[in-house]
């Protein structure tokens, strides 16, 4: 069994307050809308199962499961949450942005071969 963890993260106007720290899953984002005179947040289908926002890895077409196992989360600056994970030879980093005064957010997403044999990687985000 595992102990759910967020690691929250945003700015002025838009926040990730649901990154999941055993899945790297982003399970909602929200942000200021001033039309609307306050928050709107988004959320993920009716599915429970399903975040807003995944990273994935596939792996000569397998994908990878990001788990407790194999992904390790740290801060930069006490804001900037960043994944480190490794199987199957690959190593891939995450970082999540929300940079100041941007209306927005962004991901970067790296893969790094750390095995002797060559290798098909593909890195992604699936959304719901």
């Amino acid at each position: 069994m595992t102990i759910e963890k967020y690691l929250p993260t945003g700015n002025e106007i838009v926040s990730l307050p649901l990154i999941d720290e055993n899945t790297a899953h982003i399970w909602s984002m929200n942000f200021l809308h001033m039309g609307y005179r306050g928050l709107v947040e988004l959320n993920g289908c009716e599915n429970p199962l399903l975040p807003f926002l995944q990273p994935y890895l596939l792996v000569h077409e397998k994908e990878i499961v990001l788990s407790p196992e194999n992904l390790k989360f740290q801060r930069f600056n006490y804001w900037i949450p960043q994944f480190i994970a490794e199987s199957e030879g690959v190593q891939v980093t995450g970082t999540y942005l929300t940079p100041v005064l941007e209306r927005g957010f962004a991901i970067h997403l790296s893969a790094k071969n750390v095995g002797n044999d060559k290798k098909e990687i593909f890195l992604g985000l699936r959304g719901s």
